[in-house]
């Protein structure tokens, strides 16, 4: 049986909004885009797994005789014409809202809220209780995804990294203006490097992406990797260069070094090289190393040249970063002025000091 509700009708842009309550019965209706890295489609949903505590939280507020929840959460019907406007004779804007049946109501908003609203009710509280939606309709799961982005960055403090991620990936985040423009681009490398770039590139597969299950190939984060590419990604003469070029450098870049230290690379847990000392001092000499190479070292075998020293010197070659070599990496301890320190002895060592 279709659901109708009261509702107050409204368009922003393109977009038709309907303002209305649903009966705390009605919830069921509702779902959740929830991530899973296991979905075959290349949109993987962009919710987080429920939070337990702030569902009973919410459901113990509800509880009390004084708790309310008067501020509208967001649902999307995504399809369109499965919502019917029936307005009064002397008002367009008021009327009568009627959701068909087996119509999903994706939850943009208010998922803890609902479900602590759905807990509170099964518990034989709020039996009459009213819940504040806005409605929105036609919104495809990215622009679904672009509003979440939206209100739980302007409007409260939420884990959005993920969110953030999956918006970058899809090109949907540039014109929000809380994102850097060297972020944007370090996201879409990390991606490159870590999807897309099979040959000659160390990092393919290894890269934790955020929300995901982690496997035993992983020997980096995302959350981690990105920040190191600041310094490469402000530099002039790379800034202008797109993601793709970028990444195809250091894959390249990297390769060089597997090909000189191997052992540091077929057992990477055990070593610091693809961890954050490594990739943190590396990437803040690739500024440096792909102005020297640019035009001249455009190929894997050149870069394996260009870091031959790593080979052959007993100082800084494999060993110089295993995990339990306390007088190599290891030695200089983490932070970023450890890991600036670590880049300096590393470009003296190539001749680079200077630039």
């Amino acid at each position: 049986m279709p659901l109708k509700v009261p509702a107050i009708r409204f368009k922003q842009k393109k977009v038709v909004m309907y303002l209305t309550v649903l009966p705390v019965n009605e919830l069921g209706i509702c779902s959740i885009d929830r991530w899973d890295p296991q979905r075959n489609d290349r949109f993987k949903g962009y919710q987080r797994g429920l939070i337990r505590s702030k569902i009973n939280k919410i459901s113990k507020y509800l509880e009390r005789e004084d708790g309310i929840l008067p501020v509208a959460g967001m649902l999307n019907v995504r399809e369109k014409g499965k919502v019917k406007f029936d307005c009064s004779k002397n008002n367009s804007t008021l009327g009568l809202l009627t959701i068909d049946d087996y119509t999903r109501l994706y939850v943009v908003d208010m998922q803890h809220r609902i479900e602590g609203i759905k807990l509170a009710h099964s518990k034989g509280y709020l039996k009459e209780f009213s819940v504040p939606v806005l409605i929105t309709e036609g919104l495809n799961n990215v622009k679904e995804a672009a509003q979440f982005y939206i209100i739980n960055t302007q409007a409260k403090k939420m884990g959005v990294d993920l969110t953030r991620r999956l918006l970058i990936e899809h090109d949907e985040i540039k014109d929000l203006t809380d994102v850097k423009p060297w972020e944007l681009k370090a996201v879409q490398i990390s991606i490159y490097l870590n999807k897309q770039i099979k040959n000659n590139n160390p990092w393919y597969k290894k890269i934790k992406e955020p929300e995901s299950d982690g496997s035993k190939s992983h020997i980096a984060t995302e959350k981690s990797f990105v920040p190191s590419l600041k310094w490469l990604l402000n530099s002039p003469g790379i800034k202008n260069k797109s993601a793709k070029q970028i990444a195809s450098f250091l894959s390249m870049m990297w390769e060089g070094l597997r090909f000189n230290m191997p052992e540091a690379f077929d057992t990477p847990k055990s070593y610091l090289i693809q961890k954050t000392p490594g990739f943190m001092a590396f990437h803040r000499l690739a500024p440096i190393i792909y102005r020297k190479t640019k035009g001249k070292y455009n190929s894997v075998r050149k870069f394996e040249k260009y870091f031959k020293v790593f080979a052959t010197d007993h100082e800084f070659n494999a060993n110089f970063w295993y995990r339990g070599n306390l007088k190599g990496a290891k030695k200089y301890g983490t932070g970023q002025s450890a890991y600036t320190n670590l880049a300096m002895d590393l470009a003296e060592k190539l001749g680079i000091k200077n630039g």
